[in-house]
């Protein structure tokens, strides 16, 4: 599995055809502080829902944020990111129209 390092970006979705589906998953640095997703697409469908979820093991997955709306999300040391080993991108729910999703995260700093 590859590890997202530090002030490099890593994309769960890369320009994807928007679809439901799982995100690649990312080792997460030890000790990450702030981290940031931002979902753009080439050609935004009218209504989305995009979830960030963690785990420790790779196998359960929780869901920390939930965005519908492309955006860039930041989220410091209070999140469960931090505690946490593994992390993903699910979409759960698209509108026919979108193209050309991706899902970006980057750990922007140590805790």
């Amino acid at each position: 599995m590859e590890s997202i390092l530090r002030k490099i970006p890593a994309k769960s979705f890369d320009a994807a055809v928007a679809a439901v589906g799982i995100g690649k998953a990312f080792a997460l640095p030890i000790r990450t502080g702030l981290f940031s997703w931002q979902v753009y697409f080439t050609v935004a469908p009218a209504t989305f829902n995009i979830t960030l979820e963690v785990s420790m093991d790779n196998i359960h997955w929780v869901i920390i944020a939930t965005v519908t709306e492309a955006s860039a999300l930041l989220l410091n040391n209070a999140n469960p990111v931090a505690s946490n080993a593994f992390v993903r991108a699910q979409v759960n729910a698209i509108a026919a129209g979108g193209s050309g999703m991706t899902v970006e995260f980057l750990a922007v700093s140590d805790s």
